[in-house]
């Protein structure tokens, strides 16, 4: 069922590039680009970071992170850190490709699923880049400890080793739901019409619109909601995982995105209320019965 939507997408193009002139002129450019940042960065990226992740020293760093107050406070397990901060620093969907189906799985994906700092500082250069990175994986942290599942976060699941093979394995597994995305939603977006383009590129492919995009409002769009490639990607390499806490996080960060792009004056205003409430929730006691916990 997984591979349905990544073949049906790579399929659409062979009708779009016979009866399209604007498809079959911009294609060979999406592939170029498509390739590059697949088979040239995802790829690789996605091979070492699985083999990392499933390996003693992910598991020495999970028992490190575990120890902090506010991983404590998210209610994930231990073994899920490697994966949340490998798509934390590497970006989508990287998380999506290293998590494993388990309790917490899905609020694991929504706290480390983010456009990486080298993107957003391409973008916004590299100190407006950072700061917005930063600001958006405080966001995502809080909103795990405001909403995860407190009872869990005693839980310590085991972390199962793997080898350099299985990691080559699953890696180009992904691969092929990655480009498949990416070139459906990028070859959709040359039919739409170049004045609109502003404006669906945000909704479709987060790459394209950090290329097209100068508004701050359809930048904000991008930057927070991902569009459906990102969506159809993470669904494809998270496969049975739950989307609901991702999806509404990406509400919870488009916000303090917008405002932080469109008034610039106010970033640092911005900032401290996030350190405030991430205050707020670490230092907020738990109390539990039958089972059940009560903030």
């Amino acid at each position: 069922m997984k591979y349905i939507f990544p073949s049906f997408a790579i399929l659409m193009l062979i009708p779009l590039m016979l009866f399209s002139k604007e498809v079959s002129y911009a294609l060979p450019g999406i592939l170029t680009s498509v390739s590059a940042v697949v088979l040239g960065v995802l790829f690789p990226s996605s091979v070492l970071l699985r083999t990392f992740c499933f390996s003693p020293m992910a598991e020495l760093l999970s028992r490190t992170v575990s120890k902090t107050a506010i991983w404590r406070k998210t209610g994930l397990s231990q073994s899920l850190a490697p994966s949340v901060i490998c798509g934390q620093l590497s970006g989508f969907p990287m998380t999506a490709c290293l998590i494993e189906n388990e309790e917490g799985g899905g609020m694991a994906l929504a706290l480390g699923s983010v456009a990486s700092p080298v993107f957003f500082s391409s973008v916004f250069g590299v100190k407006n880049g950072l700061w917005l990175w930063g600001i958006q994986i405080g966001l995502l942290y809080f909103y795990a400890m405001a909403f995860g599942d407190k009872a869990t976060a005693d839980s310590k699941s085991t972390l199962e080793y793997r080898g350099f093979s299985e990691a080559l394995s699953s890696a180009t597994s992904s691969a092929v739901g990655i480009c498949g995305a990416m070139l459906f939603f990028s070859v959709i977006l040359t039919l739409v019409p170049s004045g609109a383009r502003e404006w669906v590129a945000p909704f479709l492919e987060i790459g394209t619109a950090s290329r097209l995009c100068t508004s701050p409002v359809s930048l904000a769009i991008a930057f927070s909601l991902g569009g459906l490639s990102i969506l159809a990607q993470i669904s494809f390499c998270a496969d049975g995982v739950s989307l609901e806490h991702y999806i509404k996080s990406r509400f919870l960060i488009f916000l303090p995105t917008l405002v932080f792009l469109a008034y610039p004056k106010m970033k640092l205003f911005v900032t401290i209320h996030i350190l405030l409430l991430l205050m707020w929730q670490i230092t907020r006691r738990n109390t539990c019965k039958n089972g059940k916990c009560v903030v």
